[in-house]
């Protein structure tokens, strides 16, 4: 769904996609006309927004397990992903090319990571966890 929040008090709803399946989107993140979907069923729905009534889908990267999170690097060109998952609760993406988006590493971490988000200023990925004793982890991208 897309909201016009230009008169804050009054938001609106301008547009929307259906995406194929039956898998609820989780997270969302965007920039420049671009938007990233997390899905439970572990797809991330790369959809173009340039023109807000009418999203329309450009790709979909296929990680395999439920995406609890996702944000973009300063640069906008990867995707960090967090994840349900046995092998690989933290994964990366390359987006540079939107259309074409390939996998550039995973990362095995002791606990389901259910949040994320990226510091620029000093190139740290934070990561939020279920493990009672690791609810904090640190990634240097």
């Amino acid at each position: 769904m897309v909201v016009d929040i230009s008169t804050p008090t009054a938001p609106s709803s301008v547009g929307s996609l259906d995406l194929a399946g039956a898998s609820n989107a989780l997270t969302v993140t965007a920039y420049s006309g671009v938007a990233f979907v997390g899905r439970a069923s572990g797809d991330v729905a790369i959809i173009d927004t340039s023109t807000p009534t009418a999203p329309s889908l450009i790709a979909t990267y296929t990680s395999g397990d439920q995406i609890n999170d996702l944000m973009l690097d300063n640069t906008n060109s990867f995707l960090f992903l967090a994840k349900n998952s046995s092998a690989a609760e933290f994964e990366e993406i390359d987006v540079s090319t939107p259309a074409s988006p390939f996998q550039m590493g995973t990362l095995n971490l002791a606990a389901t990571v259910m949040g994320a988000t990226y510091d620029a200023d000093h190139g740290y990925v934070y990561l939020a966890g279920n493990n009672n004793a690791e609810e904090l982890r640190v990634i240097q991208f």
